[in-house]
């Protein structure tokens, strides 16, 4: 199990996140799983937040969940 995982919303660790949490996937004969940190509900500016952005009545998630962490749970990565 990897405990503790997670990036910057950069492109840089949008591509490497993805590519670990990729490999874990491929490997889940001996992995169990994963869990990020986002380092709590801290403004949505912090560089490693995994806070949505909320706009009215709309939510949107930070870009490395959507690009990386919300696909690996799908099993689509």
């Amino acid at each position: 199990m990897l405990t503790e995982t997670g990036g910057g919303n950069t492109p840089s660790c949008e591509q490497y996140l993805y590519q670990e949490l990729d490999y874990l996937n491929k490997n889940s004969d001996i992995y169990l799983g994963f869990t990020t940190w986002g380092a709590g509900g801290f403004s949505t500016s912090y560089t490693l937040t995994e806070t949505p952005v909320f706009s009215g009545d709309s939510v949107t998630d930070q870009p490395l969940v959507s690009k990386c962490i919300v696909p690996a749970f799908k099993g689509s990565i």
